[in-house]
């Protein structure tokens, strides 16, 4: 969302509130990259910096790390973050040009550093057989766990007569 901050002074404050489906980036092992997202808060402006108090909340789908299920995960967090228009190098401050502030890049982030580093679909989650690839939360496979590389083949009978090596 793109606010226009004209009207923002140090006298008072602006609230906003809106939904919006934002897009998250790869490498989230997720489902769909589109997350609804809902973010209440408020700017406040003191000298040259704008923070933004506010309040996510998301659903996001992923997949289960070890089925590969769909797992929906509600996410809510808290945000405080700075906005300038003077560029500086510190990292916690969002630079932005003109009088308008793009909280997209700002949300998306916290998003990002807010999802779990594992994903399951339940604690006892079985995952997919290594062989067939089955689920083996819905169902069982004849499977045998043993799989030996060929390349290594030859190593399985050094010890089979029990003898000193």
């Amino acid at each position: 969302m793109i606010v226009n901050i004209t009207s923002l002074s140090e006298s008072e404050d602006l609230n906003i509130s809106y939904e919006e489906l934002l897009k998250l980036p790869d490498g989230y092992n997720l489902f769909d990259n589109n997350a609804k997202v809902k973010v209440e808060g408020v700017l406040k402006k003191h000298n040259n910096l704008i923070t933004l108090d506010a309040y996510v909340t998301t659903n996001i789908y992923f997949r289960c790390d070890k089925c590969l299920a769909k797992v929906e995960k509600v996410l809510e967090f808290p945000i405080k973050e700075v906005f300038s228009s003077i560029e500086t190098d510190d990292d916690e401050i969002w630079f932005f040009k003109y009088k308008e502030i793009d909280l997209d890049p700002c949300i998306i982030s916290n998003i990002c550093s807010e999802i779990p580093v594992k994903i399951l679909c339940n604690e006892d989650c079985k995952g997919l057989c290594k062989i067939c690839g089955c689920n083996l939360n819905l169902e069982n496979c004849d499977c045998e766990e043993v799989i030996i590389d060929d390349r290594f083949a030859v190593l399985k009978d050094l010890f089979k007569d029990d003898k000193e090596v």
